[in-house]
C-alpha cells in the first residue's frame, strides 16, 4: 500500500467484481485461485503524474508513487447490495451523460493488481468519462498457466453475467465493456449465454463493446456473433497481424487462426463490427499484444479526434470529415474499417 500524494500522483477510483478467492498473502487481498462466489472491492489507485502515456509500472512490493502504480486504499463490500449502493453514490457525483459503467475484462497471464492498474491506466489515458468496474477473473498470472486460465475464463462466465445484472440494476445509464485477449472469449461467451437465455434487457444495457486482440477461434467467433441478439452497438475490435502472443496461441492450436490476427476483417465488417487494424501502429511493446493500451501513438490520435474507445464505431458516415487533426483523418481512412452491413 502506498500513501496518497496528490502532488506526484493522481488517484483513480476503481470498483471491482471478482471470482478470485480472497487472500491475506498480499495487500490487494485477492489471489489467482477460484472463488465459489463473487467478491467485491473498492480500490483507490495511485497513478504517477510524470508518466509516459500508455506506460504502466507495477505492481511491486514497495511502489514508488512517483513512477509506479500502487493501491492507496483497498476496501471490500459485505454483499452485492453495498456494492451497488457505492456505485450509485459515485454515479450521482457525475453529470447524467457520464453515468456509465466502464467494465474492463482482462486477459491471460494477469494478476489481480495488474488488472486493476491496467483499468486505471485506460480510464486515465483515454479520458473515459465513466465509472470504472473491473471484472477480474482468476487468471494464474503466469505464462505457464494458459490452460488453467482457459478453464478459469469458462468458470467465470456466471460471475460476469451477475456483475452486468448488478450494473443494470444500478443508476448507470448503460454499460461500456472493454475486453482483452482471453477476456474477450469470456465476454463473448457471457453475452451468448445471456442471449440464449432470452435476457434481451441485459444485452440492451451494453451500450458499447470493444474487443482488444481477441484470442478466439475465427469459426467460434462467427457462431458467437450469430447467437447474440441484439449485438452491442457500437461493436469495435482491435486486431494486428503482428501480434506475437496470438501467433503463439495459434501454434498451440495447430495453426488455427485467432480473430485478433485480422485475417478476416471483411467478414467482421459484414457482421456489423468496426475493425481497427493496429498492424502498423508503432510503440506497442515487443509482443504487440497490448497495443490498444500501451501505444502513445494510438492514444494520442484517438484523443486528437475527441473520441474515446466506445465512440470509434459511431458517426460512421462523416467520421473522416470530422473536425479532426490530419493525423486523425488518416487514421480513420487507413486503419478503421467500418461495418458493411448497413
Amino acid at each position: 500500500m502506498v500513501a496518497a500524494n496528490t502532488q506526484i500522483a493522481d488517484i483513480e477510483r476503481v470498483f471491482v467484481a471478482t471470482m478470485r478467492a480472497p487472500t491475506n498473502r498480499n495487500e490487494m487481498r485477492f489471489s489467482s485461485e477460484r472463488a465459489d462466489r463473487l467478491h467485491f472491492a473498492d480500490i483507490d489507485v495511485s497513478v504517477p503524474k510524470q508518466r509516459k502515456v500508455g506506460k504502466l509500472i507495477g505492481p511491486t512490493d514497495v511502489p514508488d508513487p512517483s513512477r509506479e502504480f500502487g493501491a492507496v486504499r483497498v476496501d471490500s463490500f459485505d454483499d452485492e447490495t453495498a456494492f451497488v449502493e457505492a456505485i450509485n453514490r459515485e454515479m450521482l457525483k457525475r453529470p447524467p451523460k457520464e453515468r456509465v459503467a466502464f467494465v474492463f475484462v482482462h486477459g491471460y497471464n494477469t494478476k489481480f493488481g495488474e488488472s486493476v492498474y491496467r483499468h486505471a491506466q485506460l480510464r486515465k489515458d483515454y479520458n473515459v468519462r465513466a465509472v470504472p468496474v473491473t471484472y477480474s477473473w482468476p487468471s494464474a498470472g503466469k505464462l505457464q498457466g494458459y490452460l488453467y486460465d482457459r478453464d478459469s475464463a469458462q468458470y467465470a462466465r456466471d460471475g460476469l453475467i451477475r456483475t452486468l445484472k448488478l450494473l443494470q440494476r444500478s443508476k448507470a445509464r448503460s454499460t461500456f465493456i472493454v475486453a482483452h485477449s482471453m477476456g474477450t472469449l469470456l465476454t463473448m461467451e457471457t453475452l451468448r449465454q445471456a442471449s440464449i437465455s432470452g435476457d434481451k434487457q441485459l444485452l440492451r444495457s451494453v451500450g458499447a463493446l470493444v474487443l482488444a486482440a481477441p484470442d478466439i477461434d475465427n469459426d467460434v467467433f462467427k457462431e458467437q456473433v450469430g447467437k447474440i441478439d441484439p449485438l452491442p452497438d457500437p461493436f469495435v475490435m482491435f486486431v494486428s497481424s503482428k501480434d506475437q502472443a496470438l501467433r503463439a496461441s495459434q501454434l498451440v492450436r495447430r495453426g488455427t487462426p485467432r480473430v485478433g490476427e485480422g485475417e478476416e476483417i471483411a467478414t467482421w465488417q459484414s457482421l456489423g463490427i468496426t475493425v481497427v487494424d493496429l498492424s502498423n501502429v508503432p510503440d506497442g511493446g515487443l509482443t504487440k499484444h497490448g497495443v490498444y493500451a500501451s501505444s502513445p501513438t494510438l492514444i494520442r490520435i484517438i484523443q486528437d479526434e475527441g473520441l474515446n474507445l466506445a465512440m470509434l464505431g459511431q458517426d460512421r458516415s462523416d467520421y473522416p470529415q470530422a473536425q479532426a487533426a490530419d493525423s486523425g483523418a488518416r487514421f480513420a481512412e487507413n486503419v478503421v474499417h467500418f461495418p458493411t452491413n448497413e
